[in-house]
């Protein structure tokens, strides 16, 4: 029986009158019998036929692609990555991922052949048992032919570890017949000589750590060589020696950068900068006396695995002391390994640690890096193998398969002996087997029949992988063994059957044996299984489940049994979950039912084709995140967020379940009206084709929220709905008076109109932080645990100042170097001219009045654009052609606003800037220039974001405070707002005149020329 969980329940049979009682849960799921059995055959199977056509020489390779964010590539043909890469359900299906897993573990090779043996024993088991042959049974012929197959081998195993020569042919042999298949074939003389060399060194030991692999992009795979000592991928810094003998090495992972001043945490009040001196000398002075001891050991080289500051730098090279930082460490463990040191941590003891010795160290280059070569070191069998290759994809692959060389080479050390291959250890075990079948009477005959035609799936599957015909060779090849002394298999490179021995074609007799006897206990595993059991999801008890209601709320259909008398229901005492997504960002979302059924709308699914930032990903590719994705994530952290408060004051502020479910369908529901291409069509677009235009996309999801409902005929409580509204509409102009005036601080959760610190922005800046790869260091999940309601208000741990000031800051970094980025505006500025130009004929801008055809509006307006063979749209297609062609408008120049102007800055036209041109060669047309006037601030306009934030002393404490300025004042930028004024040419050969006439425009206007940007000489070069 196979169990999937552990089950809670299960079914009873009383011995009285044939009655059943059932004990498994509504959810669990059972299967019986040849339903269960016949699942799990399909499941082996399936994994089976999904690594065969990598086996053998001639096998194929497969192109993995993670899920997160990186998506990142594996291109490989190894059966190990290939199954450990996979998201498998099957529990059969589980089990050979598991053995392959074992194989490679255990040998390093044969992961394929071992997956592809055990399916095709259960291929030939599930003829059987269709033949009404019992399991069982077959069970008993796979364990009488196994055993057969391995006598038939061992008879014909060649051991030659006496005779040093041979053995070391048998070990060039059997390397050269592993990398066959591998991405190495080409050069596979090479690294089996490399492979070999390096396990001879080991002289006798099956230790790999002391085989160190390196991989540096350049040069072919034929570069690779081996390096007799470690080699440690750091460079060695500035002002360090480059050249030690003698080194006594000390290997460390500790701290060296004290004399940094821990601003984070720290509580440290001071009247003058002197005192922070004070502090700064004082942490320097506990430097130096680590410093000290860590010399006093009497070393020449200090390894670190942590990060070393300029400080202690200083004081090591002063003392003529190699010091390397930042180690990774892998690097450190081996490098501890090799030398004979140990990791240390502490340093008041010296003759407790133990140092580690090499005759030299000197920077060695690679290509064009640096490393640092450590020769002579204790463990003299210790050695680096650097691969070299094209690419990374390339050198990850050829790892995997230099690896698996190793790996069976070192295996060799304790079990010398070796077979042919090619097929024909297959071919032998398959013929001892067939007599053996002839032999035995009854049923059992059939099953050890079966297993013989298991094992021929072997080099048949060789045979095709190789694009031969396999019914042909496999019919030589059962000629040919009926021979004796036969020493025939499989010659893919011919085409035809080949003498193995003269061909040099051999492998390890322990890799065969692992791969059957693995193979056979896999398939007998799963022969006996007839019945599997899913259970049903555990339910959290009592308080567990009411914080679970939290993530998952009611909806009208799926009320408790029980209301209270104005018609809220209670809280249920177990919530059932509907359905649950995961999210790259938040983990697994789970989706109560009145969530599912907007969700399950065209209107909400609209969202899917609206990026979150817009045409970003043209100069962030990964940035093709949706708003679908946004929203989902701001329903998570809204739930998440109520539910905090209920847990800590329920009591006191009165949150219910349904406080809850309108929280958290407001942030589902609260960018349900957004437009096309993020705030582009909204900021830009509608005001060149609308005068006055003060369309919102809040008001439009106010609105798009009673069109979901009257649309789909959604049950939804008035009031529920009358609230989401209110709340979507909270921090806008548009905003209604709030019907839940004891609860105002449920407003502030989605969009904060207060002070602007909401869970929309605690999604987006996380979201797109790591959808453009950039870093961010504040914790909202801090913020989410620690904030409570003080008043009317939520205010958030004075501890946590500094947390929401990075929240603010990385907001800002985000406008910078993401949202306004050159060339994301430039490409806004063509969508923009684009959707203008094609608006008469589309009247795009008129979907903006009816919600019933506005949700049809989606990114996917730009492919219409470009598809529709309109000759009125021809200027709006090849504004978009460029687009694809990179053909973009060019940047000239840009205007940083001076401070003091922020208030009075008038915004600068295309206009300005052509009535200030002066070269009369080219006159320049407002349709020429392109102007883009850009604002950043902290989400506060000019003013510091903090100001307006409540914050408490400790949970204690009633009372709500601001932080003032000076507390901080050393954290803070000086201005709180930017504005830059980006001016680009539509034509490439008008750079140089739009240059000058902005240049102009800035000297008539304020008097001061900005400096010349570098990048309108380069276009003009290039052109």
């Amino acid at each position: 029986m196979l169990l999937r969980g552990v089950p809670e329940v299960y079914w009873v049979r009383r011995a009285s009158p044939m009655s059943i009682v059932k004990i498994l849960k509504d959810e669990a799921i059972e299967e019986k019998g040849e339903r269960s059995r016949m699942a799990s055959f399909v499941g082996a199977i399936a994994i089976a036929d999904l690594v065969k056509t990598t086996l053998g020489p001639k096998g194929m390779d497969k192109i993995l692609q993670s899920t997160g964010r990186g998506r990142e590539v594996t291109v490989t043909n190894d059966g190990a990555t290939i199954l450990k890469s996979l998201h498998i359900d099957n529990p059969a299906a589980k089990v050979l991922v598991d053995i392959s897993k074992v194989q490679d573990d255990e040998v390093g090779d044969g992961t394929t052949s071992v997956v592809i043996l055990a399916g095709e024993l259960l291929r030939e088991a599930e003829k059987l048992v269709a033949a009404k042959i019992h399991p069982i049974t077959i069970i008993s012929g796979y364990r009488m032919a196994v055993e057969c197959a391995r006598d038939a081998l061992l008879q014909k195993v060649v051991d030659n570890k006496e005779d040093a020569d041979k053995f070391r042919l048998d070990l060039m042999k059997i390397a050269v017949t592993t990398l066959s298949s591998k991405i190495l074939y080409q050069d596979k003389d090479h690294f089996a000589k490399l492979a070999v060399d390096a396990v001879m060194r080991l002289k006798g030991s099956t230790n790999l750590e002391a085989i160190q692999i390196i991989k540096k992009p350049g040069g072919s795979l034929k570069d690779s060589f081996l390096d007799e000592g470690f080699i440690l991928d750091k460079k060695i810094g500035i002002g360090q020696p480059k050249r030690i003998e003698n080194a006594k090495i000390l290997v460390a992972n500790t701290a060296m950068d004290t004399d940094k001043v821990k601003i984070y945490g720290a509580r440290v009040r001071v009247d003058s900068m002197s005192k922070v001196a004070e502090i700064e000398g004082a942490e320097k002075e506990k430097m130096k006396e680590k410093v000290k001891k860590i010399i006093a050991h009497g070393i020449n080289c200090f390894v670190n695995r942590q990060l070393i500051y300029n400080f202690p730098e200083e004081l090591f090279a002063d003392a003529g002391i190699l010091a390397i930082e930042h180690a990774d460490f892998d690097g450190i463990e081996r490098l501890a390994l090799v030398t004979g040191g140990e990791i240390a941590s502490t340093f008041d003891n010296p003759e407790s640690i133990k140092l580690g010795h090499c005759k030299l160290i000197e920077e060695i280059m690679i290509g064009e890096d640096k490393l640092i070569h450590f020769f002579g070191v204790e463990m003299g069998q210790a050695c680096t193998i650097v691969l070299r290759g094209a690419s990374h994809h390339v050198l990850d692959e050829a790892e995997r398969s230099l690896h698996d060389a190793l790996c069976v080479l070192s295996q060799m050390v304790n079990d010398s002996r070796v077979l042919l291959g090619g097929g024909w250890p297959e071919m032998i075990m398959a013929k001892a087997v067939d007599e053996l079948a002839r032999q035995t009477p009854g049923k059992k005959s059939h099953a050890i029949e079966a297993f013989s035609k298991a094992l021929l799936a072997i080099p048949t599957i060789i045979a095709d992988n190789a694009g031969l015909d396999s019914a042909e060779l496999i019919a030589k090849l059962r000629a040919e063994h009926h021979k004796e002394g036969c020493t025939a298999g499989i010659d893919v490179i011919s085409g035809s059957v080949g003498d193995m021995a003269e061909l040099g074609i051999f492998e390890a007799f322990k890799v065969k044996q692992a791969v059957l006897l693995s193979a056979t206990e896999a398939a007998e595993m799963i022969l006996r299984v007839d019945e599997t059991i899913s259970c049903a999801p555990r339910r959290r008890e009592d308080r567990m489940d009411e914080e679970r209601a939290g993530m998952v709320a009611y909806c009208n259909d799926d009320l408790p049994p029980t209301t209270q008398p104005d018609g809220v229901p209670s809280q249920p005492d177990v919530v059932r979950l509907s359905k649950h997504v995961h999210d790259n960002v938040h983990g697994n979302i789970y989706l109560d039912p009145l969530c599912l059924k907007l969700l399950d709308t065209e209107q909400f699914q609209r969202l899917r084709n609206l990026k979150q930032l817009g045409v970003t990903n043209l100069v962030y590719p990964g940035a093709v995140h949706s708003r679908f994705e946004h929203s989902l994530g701001v329903y998570w952290l809204a739930g998440k967020a109520v539910q905090t408060l209920k847990n800590c004051q329920g009591g006191e502020l009165g949150i219910d379940c349904f406080d809850i479910q309108t929280v958290k369908i407001a942030g589902l529901l609260h960018d349900v009206g957004h437009g096309p291409f993020s705030h582009l069509f909204e900021r830009e677009f509608l005001p060149r084709v609308l005068s006055d235009s003060k369309w919102s996309h809040e008001e439009m999801s106010v609105r798009m929220v009673d069109h979901i409902v009257d649309e789909h005929h959604i049950e939804v409580d008035p009031e529920l709905l009358k609230r989401v509204k209110e709340m979507i509409a909270a921090s806008t102009e548009h905003s209604s008076p709030k019907s839940m005036k004891e609860k105002l601080f449920l407003y502030d959760i989605v969009a904060n109109g207060r002070n602007g610190i909401d869970v929309d922005k605690f999604d987006y800046i996380v979201r797109d932080c790591r959808a453009c790869g950039l870093g961010y260091n504040f914790q909202f999940q801090r913020l989410m645990e620690t904030m409570r309601v003080v008043g009317d208000e939520i205010c958030y741990r004075a501890k946590d100042y500094l947390n929401i000031h990075k929240m603010f800051a990385t907001r800002a970094d985000l406008y910078r170097t993401v949202y306004t980025h050159p060339k994301v505006k430039a490409v806004e500025l063509m969508i923009v001219d684009a959707l203008v130009k094609a608006n008469d004929r589309l009247q795009i801008s008129s979907y903006i009045h009816d919600p019933r055809e506005y949700w049809k509006l989606d990114d996917t307006i730009i492919k219409t654009i470009e598809t529709t063979p309109d000759p009125v749209l021809k200027e709006s297609r090849d504004l978009i052609l460029r687009i694809h062609r990179r053909n973009l408008y060019q940047f000239c120049n840009e205007y940083a606003v001076p401070k003091e102007n922020l208030d009075h800055f008038k915004d600068v036209t295309a206009q300005d800037i052509v009535c200030s041109q002066k070269n009369a060669g080219v006159t320049l047309k407002e349709e020429d220039v392109a102007v883009c006037n850009v604002r950043i601030d902290l989400t506060r306009g000019k003013h510091n974001p903090l100001e307006s934030i409540n914050f408490f002393k400790d949970y204690e404490s009633d009372e709500k405070f601001t932080i003032a300025d000076d507390r901080i004042s050393h954290l803070l930028p000086g201005s709180y707002q930017d504005m830059i004024v980006r001016v680009y040419s539509k034509k490439p050969e008008l750079v140089a005149i739009v240059s000058e006439a902005f240049e102009n425009f800035q000297l008539r206007t304020y008097g001061i020329k900005a400096q010349v940007h570098a990048t309108p000489e380069k276009k003009k070069r290039r052109l």
